[in-house]
């Protein structure tokens, strides 16, 4: 798992509903994990969206990366019964540290 620290790519909203559905249609729950060691890439689960619409979760994620700007975070897949994460679920869609209020939010594919 890697941040996208060196690379960045620009997706629209569109993009972002779209990796939360690909996450839901595979009957898994939306959790943002906040990168808290970038040099060792460990994620921690922060918020977990309990919503089963690709836009509703767009929303929420948005919302919560514009209240944490300045970490990494990213959109992962998590079994709605034990929440544990899914490493096979659909790649999850990272944020970049460092956004000013005069920015939008960089997503890209994990891994990029």
């Amino acid at each position: 798992m890697t941040s996208l620290a060196s690379t960045q790519h620009t997706l629209d909203r569109t993009a972002l509903v779209a990796g939360a559905q690909a996450i839901l249609d595979e009957h898994l729950w939306c959790v943002v994990e906040v990168c808290v060691d970038a040099p060792v890439q460990n994620w921690e689960p922060r918020l977990l969206v309990c919503r089963d619409d690709g836009g509703a979760v767009a929303t929420v994620v948005d919302d919560f990366i514009w209240a944490v700007g300045g970490q990494d975070v990213r959109l992962a897949g998590y079994t709605r019964d034990t929440l544990r994460r899914v490493d096979e679920a659909p790649a999850p869609l990272c944020h970049v540290a460092g956004l000013s209020d005069e920015t939008l939010p960089v997503f890209g594919p994990e891994g990029s």
